[in-house]
């Protein structure tokens, strides 16, 4: 009964005089009618407290840009360097083909992570990661087979995910299915939920682009959002050595920066 009323008083004319004569503004009267009756669609409404989120990350990335310099987090060395160096050969190998072929990659993971949050490898990471969709994997192994150099290897384990391997060190491709408005991974990792491996096709699809040591790789459609669905607040570098450190590489544990050690 309340809410017809209202819906009159906003469509009447004569209504909407005598609202004014009693001092009732046309504010008030169009934020009753859309409290009894929303003009914007469910969507809509998601859309706009999306446009809301997205502020408030793009406002604190700022502030983690302004307190926190990540250029000072202590760079890969020694055996470690060696390593990112050739994995990178295998990441840009791989991209080559990719692109020459019009298939879709990605980068993933820590690698992705370390694209955003490095402008390369996080100094600590001791591998690499892409995605990429599992029929394709399939469709175009053998062409990677053929046009990868000799001693890089692209094997597809178990139906689940890829991997280049060459030169003693590996990258994992991470591969997706298809599931309407998702892409699922195929690979269960123990590093995340269940519910992760599910990605909405808005945050991967189209493909951006990012800078990763200086040369452009695909990316998610949605880094930002992609990175804190994986990681939380992902600008923080961790406070202790990561979980997967090899202290043989090197004489030194990560930590923050300028913390001694």
């Amino acid at each position: 009964m309340i809410s017809g009323l209202i819906k009159k008083l906003g469509a009447n004319p004569a209504a909407r005089a005598l609202a004014r004569k009693m001092g009732i503004s046309g504010r008030a009267v169009a934020k009753l009618r859309e409290m009894s009756s929303p003009s914007k669609s469910k969507a809509r409404r998601l859309k706009d407290i999306e446009s809301r989120i997205e502020d408030l990350n793009f406002k604190l990335d700022l502030l983690m840009d302004y307190y926190l310099d990540v250029s000072k987090a202590h760079p890969a060395k020694g055996k470690r360097l060696e390593m990112q160096q050739r994995m990178f050969r295998l990441l840009c190998q791989f991209k080559e083909i990719c692109e020459r072929h019009g298939i879709k990659y990605w980068l993933e993971y820590g690698t992705l992570l370390g694209a955003k949050r490095h402008g390369g490898f996080i100094p600590w990471d001791t591998d690499s990661d892409m995605g990429m969709m599992f029929d394709d994997a399939v469709k175009y192994g053998e062409i990677f087979k053929a046009e990868l150099p000799s001693d890089i290897s692209f094997v597809i384990r178990n139906n689940e995910h890829a991997q280049l391997i060459g030169d003693g060190v590996y990258c994992d491709i991470y591969c997706y299915d298809d599931l309407s408005d998702r892409i699922k991974m195929r690979l269960y990792t123990f590093l995340f939920p269940k519910d992760m491996l599910s990605i909405p096709k808005e945050v991967m699809f189209p493909l951006s682009s990012i800078d990763f040591n200086g040369v452009s790789f695909s990316a998610p459609a949605n880094v930002d959002m992609y990175l804190r669905a994986r990681y939380g607040n992902y600008h923080v570098l961790p406070k202790h050595a990561h979980p997967y450190e090899h202290p043989e590489w090197d004489d030194r544990t990560i930590f923050y920066p300028d913390e001694k050690v």
